[in-house]
């Protein structure tokens, strides 16, 4: 067997803990935080929401430790602005970030600090690896920075060793080793390697952003193989890097009940947005059928994918587990936003949120402890450019410049029936709600092409 710097991490694991591992038995005040960020994973892609496609046995056991939630919104069906949302704990439609190309012009508000910021001066240790895509500099941000990702990344080095350079082939398979280690392996590997450094004296904040799934398509071999009973061959490499990105979160749960820190660490699990579907970059493959749309993933009975304002392209995937302080296996039904988690950890770690930092998102933490029977939001409302939509208790309104729609999502959470004729006044409700919302929304950064601050 070839030993790879991810075969080392995996058996570190299992080996007596070093000395820092043995100072960080005793528990601290204060809990860490592993926020956990995966790219383009779907709603239906994981197994404790009906993925048939591939197991997640890992991402599953996480959700039986923690909270998992079936209407988890993120703020925007794209990264750029998705991820700003997370961490700046605000609408990042409010600073210009609309779309993937306003990361160029827009800018958080300098007096706003992101949440790892907030951590920092909490007392906590941070660090990112892997991908950032926010509109403040990581360097900046964090303590410390482990192959920091802008938008994608190759999986595998090219014949330099660089991994976000010139672009491998799109569809790929290989063997991953010491050499050409695989990235999805290679951001778990310094995930622990930043976490194994610390001690009991100092929490820590990690911000782990996983490239997987997203584009290029490259699998790791192993679990390419593993998966020969799925017969569409692009279906099967997506498979293999959730296969991968789960058996990873496996190492990283590990990792911690090794080093019994699992009881004194808040984790956060989610994916950033719905499911890519395939572009013209899929006519290289010879098996393309132009006739056939790809998403790459399970959308079962949610409509649209990445990029849309359906159901497929901003519900996703989210856990919390903190065992202290949260119910292990509670299933969470109503509404929530990655906008909360802002406000959810700060309570969560005794942590004060900065003067100068207006946070849109609530805390959850007396809604998961069932201290009260409200809802945590009246409503949620998204906006990308020329298209809108806004979430309030059943309802789902959805616009294009042209067109306004509304669907009940406890009868029709496909989104296949517009009921706005049965239900006009819930539809004006909702529309004006959401018209006085975007009125306080700038246009897009990159349409004006200048720096956007609240």
């Amino acid at each position: 067997m070839i030993m790879t710097k991810y075969s080392a991490i995996v058996a570190a694991c299992t080996l007596p803990l070093g000395v820092n591992a043995l100072a960080a038995q005793t528990q601290q005040e204060k809990p860490n935080v592993l926020f956990i960020a995966v790219d383009d994973l779907g709603w239906s892609d994981v197994g404790y929401n009906g993925s048939t496609l591939v197991a997640t046995p890992n991402i599953d056991r996480l959700a039986s430790m923690g909270v998992s939630f079936t209407d988890g919104y993120v703020t925007a069906p794209i990264s750029g602005p998705s991820r700003n949302g997370m961490v700046s704990g605000m609408y990042s439609q409010k600073y210009g970030m609309q779309i993937n190309a306003d990361l160029k012009f827009a800018q958080v508000p300098a007096q706003h600090k992101t949440l790892p910021e907030t951590m920092r001066e909490a007392g906590y240790r941070t660090a990112l690896v892997g991908k950032w895509h926010v509109c403040r500099d990581a360097n900046v941000v964090f303590d410390e920075v482990y192959d920091r990702i802008d938008i994608s990344s190759n999986y595998f080095p090219d014949s330099t060793g660089v991994y976000d350079g010139p672009r491998l082939p799109i569809l790929a398979v290989k063997e991953s080793t010491y050499e050409n280690e695989y990235m999805t392996d290679k951001l778990t590997s310094h995930a622990i390697q930043f976490m194994n450094k610390q001690s009991n004296a100092t929490p820590f904040f990690l911000y782990l952003g996983y490239n997987a799934v997203h584009n290029p398509w490259q699998a790791e071999k192993k679990y390419y193989d593993r998966l020969s009973n799925i017969k569409d061959e692009y279906m099967r490499v997506q498979a293999s890097l959730i296969a991968c990105a789960d058996e990873n979160i496996g190492i990283l749960l590990n990792y911690l009940e090794n080093r019994k820190l699992i009881d004194n660490t808040i984790i956060v699990f989610v994916s950033d947005n719905g499911p890519a579907k395939g572009g013209p970059e899929l006519k290289t493959w010879e098996g393309y059928d132009p006739s056939f749309e790809y998403v790459f993933g399970q959308m079962k009975t949610l409509r649209g994918h990445k990029v849309d304002l359906y159901e497929g392209g901003i519900r996703t995937p989210m856990i919390i587990a903190y065992k202290p302080l949260l119910r292990e296996g509670k299933v969470f039904r109503d509404m929530i936003s990655t906008l909360d988690f802002y406000p959810t950890i700060c309570e969560m770690t005794g942590s004060e949120i900065p003067e100068g930092t207006t946070l849109d998102g609530v805390s959850l933490v007396r809604y998961l402890r069932e201290e009260t029977k409200q809802q945590p939001h009246d409503m949620l409302f998204w906006c990308r450019n020329n298209f809108g939509a806004a979430r309030m208790g059943v309802w789902k309104l959805y616009k294009e410049s042209d067109k306004t729609e509304l669907y009940n999502l406890r009868e029709d959470i496909g989104e296949t029936k517009d009921v706005s004729a049965e239900y006009p006044h819930i539809k004006e409700k909702m529309m004006k709600a959401w018209n006085e919302w975007h009125s306080t929304i700038p246009v897009s950064a990159s349409k004006i092409k200048t720096q956007i601050k609240c």
